[in-house]
């Protein structure tokens, strides 16, 4: 079954996009959260002013998200953790713990979610993780983890 996009749908499409989904799938899921509606020409001409709306904030999000790549191009963090025998530490280091220090540092707001830490960090040492601002941008971020003093 063919059915039109309101609204962006990560494994599926993009607003606007006419899209081939189960049956089940539309009538049980897209149709009843608004998601998607049968392609008829009204719902495509309505759907075409809503994709212009839509593309023109993907652009300025994306803008933006370039802007604040700008910001943190280079940067680097330091976190002192508490570690036991041989070096170990007590527990990982989190995306959150990171966001955190970011904040800290460089007066940077951004979100844990926006984090990705793609193996956990248990060990002392400088580690690289990436923050993903938008779908385009990704910046990488410079990750000390030092043994604190007390």
């Amino acid at each position: 079954m063919e059915v039109l996009l309101n609204e962006d749908i990560q494994s599926l499409g993009l607003v606007g996009d006419v899209v081939k989904v189960k049956t089940g799938y539309a009538r049980n899921y897209l149709f009843p959260k608004n998601l998607a509606v049968i392609p008829t020409p009204q719902a495509l001409e309505q759907i075409a002013s809503k994709r212009k709306k839509v593309e023109a904030q993907r652009i300025k999000l994306r803008e933006e998200a370039t802007a604040a790549a700008k910001k943190l191009e280079g940067a680097s963090v330091t976190l002192e953790v508490k570690v036991g025998e041989n070096e170990q530490l007590y527990g990982a280091i989190s995306a959150s713990m990171i966001s955190d220090q970011l904040k800290a540092e460089t007066g940077s707001v951004i979100p844990s979610e926006q984090i990705i830490v793609a193996e956990p960090i248990k060990e002392l040492g400088t580690f690289v993780v990436d923050i993903k601002l938008h779908t385009d941008v990704i910046v990488p971020l410079k990750v000390w983890v030092v043994k604190s003093e007390s």
